[in-house]
Formats: C-alpha cells, sequence, structure tokens
C-alpha cells in the first residue's frame, strides 16, 4: 500500500511540474510577444480587468500590463465630482485600444499607453493641412503638448506638439504668454511622423500673418499669366517713393513702361522682395 502510495504522490507532482513548466512557458511566449509589439509599435485591444489609484491593469495574454492615468485618453478621466479613483475603477470591464510604452521581461514591467495608441492611429488617418481640435494638456519651454481630436477620423486623445515658434507669429518668450493649460485652440497639422510616433501642430499657421496682411494691403502680389504680368492693383497712394522710382527709371533711353508689383518668396521673412519690370 506504501508503495502504491509513494507512486500516486510522484505522479501528482510531475504532473504538477509538468503544468508549472508549460504555464512558465506560455508566459515566457507572452513576454516574447510583448517585446516584438513594443519594437512594432502594435497596438493591442483589451479588457481593463482592475484599477488603484495611479492607472488600470489590462491583461496582455497571461501578462498584466498597466496603464497610468496619464496615459489614459483625457476625456474618460476627466475632472469631475467623483473621485480619481472612483473614475478608474468606471473603467473596469470596459475595452482599450493600447500601444506598449515600456517592456521589460526579467523585472516583469509591462507599461501599456492608450495615448500613444491614439497617436498611433492619429498619424494614419490625418494628413498634413487638416485642422482640428486640440486642448493643451502641459507647457514646456519649447512648447505646447495638446490633446488632440478630429471627428471625421474618429482620433481623440492623441498626443500633438505644437513647438514655440508655430504658437504665434510674433516672437513668444514661454509657451504661457500665448495659451493656458485647458485652453482649447484650433490647430493646422503641419508634420507626422510614423516612425517617432509624433505629431507637429500649428496655432499660428490658423490665423494670418500679421506682416502678409500689411503687404497684401500697401501692393497685392503680382500673378502670372500667359501673356505676361498681371499686376492685382496699384500702389500710387500708399507707396509715393516707389512710384518715383518708376517714374525716373522710365525717363532713361530705351524704357518703354516701368511696372511695379510684389512676389512673395517665402511666406514669412525678415523683408518681401519687390520687383520692377522694365519694357524696351
Amino acid at each position: 500500500a506504501e508503495g502504491k502510495s509513494t507512486t500516486a504522490m510522484t505522479s501528482a507532482m510531475a504532473h504538477a511540474l509538468a503544468s508549472t513548466a508549460t504555464a512558465e512557458g506560455k508566459v515566457s511566449r507572452d513576454w516574447r510577444r510583448a517585446v516584438r509589439m513594443k519594437e512594432a509599435g502594435s497596438l493591442f485591444r483589451g479588457r481593463v480587468e482592475a484599477a488603484n489609484r495611479g492607472g488600470v491593469v489590462l491583461r496582455v495574454g497571461r501578462l498584466a500590463g498597466f496603464v497610468p492615468m496619464s496615459q489614459i485618453e483625457a476625456e474618460r478621466v476627466a475632472d469631475g465630482a467623483e473621485p480619481a479613483e472612483t473614475r478608474l475603477e468606471n473603467l473596469v470591464g470596459k475595452r482599450m485600444v493600447v500601444r506598449v510604452l515600456e517592456c521589460d521581461p526579467r523585472g516583469r514591467v509591462l507599461i501599456l499607453s492608450e495615448k500613444a495608441a491614439a497617436t498611433t492611429m492619429a498619424v494614419q488617418k490625418l494628413e498634413v493641412g487638416m485642422t482640428c481640435r486640440g486642448k493643451v494638456r502641459m507647457l514646456a519651454d519649447f512648447g505646447a503638448f495638446v490633446d488632440v481630436y478630429h471627428e471625421e477620423t474618429g482620433i481623440k486623445g492623441a498626443e500633438g506638439l505644437v513647438h514655440v515658434s508655430e504658437l504665434s507669429w510674433d516672437p513668444v518668450v514661454h509657451p504661457s504668454k500665448v495659451v493656458g493649460v485647458g485652453q482649447e485652440v484650433i490647430l493646422k497639422v503641419i508634420s507626422l511622423d510614423a516612425e517617432r510616433n509624433r505629431i507637429g501642430l500649428s496655432l499660428r499657421q490658423t490665423e494670418t500673418d500679421p506682416l502678409l496682411e500689411t503687404l497684401d494691403m500697401l501692393m497685392p502680389v503680382v500673378e502670372a499669366n500667359k501673356q505676361g504680368r498681371k499686376k492685382n492693383g496699384q500702389p500710387d497712394e500708399l507707396l509715393p517713393e516707389l512710384v518715383n522710382i518708376c517714374r525716373m527709371l522710365q525717363e532713361q533711353p530705351g524704357i518703354l513702361q516701368v511696372e511695379a508689383g510684389r512676389r512673395v518668396v517665402e511666406r514669412r521673412g525678415g523683408s518681401q522682395e519687390v520687383e520692377i519690370w522694365l519694357t524696351n
């Protein structure tokens, strides 16, 4: 009887060890999968299983990934009457699309981000030149970080940066002089970087350049057609000195006609080029 008991116990232990080894093997495969997801920038859709003060837990296979509150789409955890913990607990059971931010199999660390996933989708769907809505989330010396929303493409909560040089046509000492945290603004998409998962935005390009606006009033831009140069207006009254120069040139031998006009070389610069055409 003792022999049979020992044999049964040994068999049970062997079975338990085999089961443990199998489970560990599956966990190792999940870690390798997570590493590949991070390297490829892949997106994963999962269900939130738990919440704590700092964020929520989302299972990736047999792994428990952590999504910090700062990496959750802002509208999900917007400030309200409820405590932050309650707002996070309300997410339990809901689906979330995330991207791997940090993956350390040795340290058993798996950090996920819903915002990074939203940015990836935005880079794929948005186009340079589009306008979108943004909410200022954070300010830095070099610019303003905003949450990006674009109703037509379904983008919400993507991360974008408005560089300090794109905040205003005027020199900006610090972003706080132009925008504030929580402020909603209309922005223009000026760059999309899939490799670095970044969106470049501009506030100033949604407004008219004051310099060009003034120049347009003084001297409209000259356009060319098949017959030759075409003037959009005469600067006689606003630029009398230029008119005098043209008259002096026209008095020179061999010159039949002198026309003044403006051609924009760059959208913004220290000066604008003025051309004078001579007809002989």
